[in-house]
């Protein structure tokens, strides 16, 4: 999470730091990921009860944002799948 936290604060300054357009297109993907689909998760992550329900609606929104960024989507989709979690038909 220390490194979402850091993109979502170095997006802001992106046009002091020296930043070719590139990276911040791909820093812009990586921002838009965290706040569609992974910042909720985040949130409900110590309350175990609600695990269940925020880990399919993590898969839900991953599902939508493939329409966003392929790539990005894809993986993080293979990393859930990693765990076994709720594996899908």
């Amino acid at each position: 999470m220390a490194k979402a936290i850091y993109s979502l604060r170095m997006y802001p300054f992106r046009n002091q730091a020296k930043l070719d357009s590139e990276v911040i297109a791909k820093l812009l993907d990586v921002c838009h990921f965290i706040v569609q689909c992974y910042i909720e998760a985040w949130f409900d992550a110590p309350y175990a009860p609600s695990a269940p329900r925020s880990d399919l609606e993590l898969i839900r929104r991953l599902d939508g944002f493939s329409s966003v960024n392929v790539a990005i989507a894809t993986a993080a989709q293979s990393s859930l799948d990693t765990y076994g979690i709720y594996r899908r038909n």
